[in-house]
């Protein structure tokens, strides 16, 4: 009589602290399973995924070799890394003469580790775009902008986005007054 000894079925379960987290947060998960083999954590082990990840779906996979008595495992789940919120904000002064030029001053900020974002900024008078600019390291543009015409203008600012930070904008208004005639 002839006995085959078949080797046990294991399982391997890997788990995030979160599916989906905004660039520059990072996550943390459990690997839980069978006991002895190799796992790149210990049975029950922790890890965190790198706040550094950029933007895309990534696949955390959990392995457990198996040993001479049971089988290897293998468990998979998709960790999905979004674009962090920039913050534009523009600063105009409240009142400038027709046919002279205002300081419009920009500020791009980004909530990642000290990731600064890049890209590009659109500044428009009303409906017309006076400057594309690249954003800088400091985050910080400052541009002359020739005022026209009277009344409230509305500036307003538009960052674009880069890989790791989605689009955001801000306006504010300018009153317009013609020239006093000499």
């Amino acid at each position: 009589m002839a006995f085959t000894l078949a080797k046990g079925v294991t399982t391997t379960v890997v788990t995030l602290s979160a599916a989906t987290t905004k660039y520059g947060t990072g996550a943390t998960g459990t690997v839980a399973g069978s006991s002895g083999g190799t796992v790149s954590v210990t049975v029950g082990g922790t890890f965190t995924l790198p706040a550094s990840l950029v933007p895309g779906s990534y696949a955390v996979v959990a392995s457990y070799s198996g040993s001479d008595l049971d089988e290897p495992s293998t468990s998979t789940v998709t960790y999905t890394v979004t674009k962090a919120a920039s913050k534009a904000t523009v600063s105009v002064p409240a009142k400038g003469t027709s046919g002279k030029s205002v300081t419009v001053t920009v500020k791009v900020a980004g909530v990642a580790q000290g990731v600064a974002p890049t890209g590009k900024v659109t500044i428009k008078l009303g409906a017309k775009t006076v400057a594309k600019v690249t954003v800088p390291a400091s985050g910080k543009i400052t541009k002359k902008v020739k005022l026209a015409g009277a009344g409230a203008k509305k500036v307003t600012v538009t960052y674009s986005g880069d890989g790791k930070y989605g689009a955001s904008s801000a306006a504010k208004s300018v009153k317009v007054v013609k020239a006093k005639k000499k």
